[in-house]
Formats: C-alpha cells, structure tokens, sequence
C-alpha cells in the first residue's frame, strides 16, 4: 500500500446556496462545497492515480463525534493536485456548520492527521436558517429594536395573504371580507365554519368585545360575544347573541356581581326575568330561633318542607316530602314526612269541599302531623268526623 502525505491547498465554498449577504434574498440552491488538495508520497514526489478519498466532518480536532461523511472514489489525481466537490453524493444541511468543526481526510483507507479546522468561509452556511436579515435592503416595513420586532401600521397575515385587519390569522379560508367585519377588529382567526374576532372601541360605552362568528357557506349565520361596556367608573360584562339580524344580552355581570338574565339592570345578585326551573332552591341566611320573618322573604331555616293532596280514603294524589300516609279512623289521618323538623314545625290544611262545610285540623310533632276532617251538623249545631279530602302544607325550621 502506497502512503500519502496531504496538503490542503484551498478551500473555497461556492455560493451554490447562500454567503450571507446582507439585503441580498437568498435562491434556493444545493449546499456544495469545492475542496482542492495537494498529495504527495512517503518520498516527497507529487501523486498520480486514482485514490480512493473518504472525507469525514468532526465537532473536535481528534475524537469527538461524527457529523458527516462522503465517500468519493476514484478520484483523478494529477502532479499531486485533486479537486473533489463535497455534498454531491450525502447532503450537507444549514445546521452541520452551527458551531467549529473539523474535516479528516482518508487516502485509500489510511486517515490524515492532524485534522484541519474549519474557519469563516464554510461558516456562511449558517445564513440559510437567518430568521431577519437585519440590515435587508429595500424593506423598511419593520423596525427592529433591541429583541422586538414592530411595524407601525398596515396588517399582518398568518396564512392569509389579504390580511383585512391588524392580524388575521388563517386556518380554513371562509372568503371574509373587510365589508363583513367590524371597523373595530383587531384580529381576527378563520378556522373552517367558524371565526374568532377581538374588538376595541375607544369611544362610547362599548369597551372591548370577543365575538364567535359561525358561518354557512361563507355567509354569517350568528354570533356570540362577550362584551365589556364602561360608563364612567362602572363596568358591565354582557354575553350577547346575534342572529344575524339583531342582537340582544342574554345575560350580563354588572362590577359589584350582581348578575341578571332576562335583564341588563339586576338588583341583586341573582336576578331573572322569567320562569326558573331547579331541581333545588336553597337560601343563605338562617332566620333563627324567635326572629320574625320579613314579608315576603325566605330563608334557609323557614321554608316550605313538604306539601301533599290527600284523598278521604288516605290516598296520596301528588306530595313533595310526604314518606306516607295512614287512615287512623273516619276522617282521622297521620302525616308521616320524610325528614324531622326539631326546631319547629307548622303545618296548614284545608279539607276539599265542595258545597257541606268541613273542618280540618292539625296536631304537629317534628316527623308527623295529624290530621281531622270534619263536618257540621246542622240539626246538632256540632261537628262530626268524617272521612274528606284534603290539602296539607308544611313549613318547618330544619
């Protein structure tokens, strides 16, 4: 095997892709680099032949790791002089020359040493991956200060090329216009049959909005937004719907958290204008044992715990916290309820009459009511029992 000493005469990196020039717009290209050599034998004498040339990229001069490499062979050697172009057969990315790097020759299987180190040319590279080209010719559209980068006016597109505001951002094209959005927009997301739009207004009572627009075939169809209005140092939240025509609050929260659905002018922390429905209704405030409750009022410990229609023969015809009901003789029943009332209970009934008059009577314990139907006898000037329907109301302090 023939031994070879090696020189490196020139290395030279063509701008097949980029060399960095400052407000020069990069064209695609291949990533190639011209390498040129100089072989000479054990004795001195310059190489001819055909060597087999193995070229390998290091991140060290001796050891560290294997970045690249790139087998060429035979390669024509003249009067000691070879020229090879590397990243002709393996590819050399924008990142191999991130940081120093070393290239390691092999001549017929036999490596060089040492290794030669990189310097500026090859570095150039790097240019391809630039995110801003600082001191770019001919766009004056941004200004770069310090680690921000800001333009003054015009918009800004993210898969839209026709931005139609501050930022429009685009994922599914639905054909917005400027014709179809609000003067007052600042950004704006398109996202299949749907739209997400921010809204500022400096003026009037409208501060700041945040609207979902759905569309059908490119046409709005409704929205939904959440608007904050200002009047003076008061501050409202509206959630508004639009139907495509018209739009109205549904429910809004006014600073102090009284909220209103059905109103936009509660006076309390809850108030609806309209049927509620709810599986529960419970109050915050206990009245306590001798307090008195204010008219119209209600409270957590003096409410409503039970109720229920009774037919003559102890039937339950419709109850709300009744367990049973037990017929104890003609017109005598017993009230069982489902929870027990130690704190008082009051009960109210009131017998189903139609033309005889009938009276009805309680006799209440914490579980239990009792209860007496009866009727007048005239010709007696008294009362007799007797089996009637009646109507029984609970209100109790649990």
């Amino acid at each position: 095997m023939m031994n070879f000493l090696i020189r490196f005469c020139v290395f030279t990196l063509f701008a097949c892709m980029c060399l960095g020039f400052a407000g020069e717009s990069r064209a695609a290209g291949p990533d190639l680099m011209n390498y040129n050599g100089f072989l000479r034998d054990n004795g001195g004498d310059p190489v001819n032949g055909t060597p087999e040339l193995i070229f390998r990229i290091y991140s060290a001069s001796t050891g560290g790791a294997l970045l690249w490499s790139e087998n060429h062979g035979p390669v024509t050697v003249q009067d000691g002089v070879f020229s090879v172009v590397l990243g002709e057969i393996r590819a050399m990315d924008e990142t191999l020359f991130s940081a120093d790097r070393w290239i390691e020759t092999s001549v017929d299987g036999t490596a060089m040493a040492p290794r030669r180190q990189f310097l500026s040319v090859p570095y150039a590279m790097r240019a391809t991956v630039a995110d801003v080209a600082l001191n770019a010719e001919g766009d004056t559209d941004w200004t770069i200060d310090g680690s921000n980068v800001h333009r003054d006016d015009g918009n800004v597109g993210i898969g839209e090329t026709e931005p139609v505001r501050k930022l429009h951002i685009e994922t599914s094209d639905l054909g917005i216009d400027s014709g179809e959005i609000s003067a007052n927009v600042d950004i704006i997301v398109e996202s299949r049959d749907a739209s997400l739009g921010l809204y500022s207004d400096g003026t009037g009572e409208n501060g700041s909005s945040v609207a979902l627009f759905e569309y059908d075939g490119g046409v709005p169809r409704d929205s939904w937004s959440m608007r904050r209005d200002t009047f003076g140092s008061d501050s409202e939240l509206h959630f508004i719907y639009n139907d495509g025509a018209s739009g109205d609050t549904k429910l809004m929260i006014e600073k102090n958290g009284d909220t209103g659905i059905g109103t936009i002018s509660p006076g309390a922390k809850l108030e609806v204008v309209g049927d509620v429905e709810a599986e529960e209704f419970r109050a915050g405030q206990d009245l306590g044992p001798t307090a008195t409750p204010d008219f119209g009022a209600t409270h957590r410990d003096n409410v409503i715990c039970a109720w229920a229609h009774v037919r003559g023969d102890g039937v339950i015809l419709s109850s709300y916290g009744v367990d049973s009901i037990l017929r104890l003789a003609a017109g005598r029943y017993e009230v069982r309820l489902q929870n027990t009332f130690s704190n008082g209970v009051c009960a109210t009934v009131t017998a189903q009459a139609v033309n005889d008059p009938i009276l009805a009577t309680t006799n209440v314990s914490p579980n239990s009511i009792d209860v007496v139907t009866r009727i007048f006898i005239p010709g007696n000037h008294n009362f007799m029992t007797t089996d009637n329907a009646f109507y029984i109301q609970v209100t109790a302090r649990p």
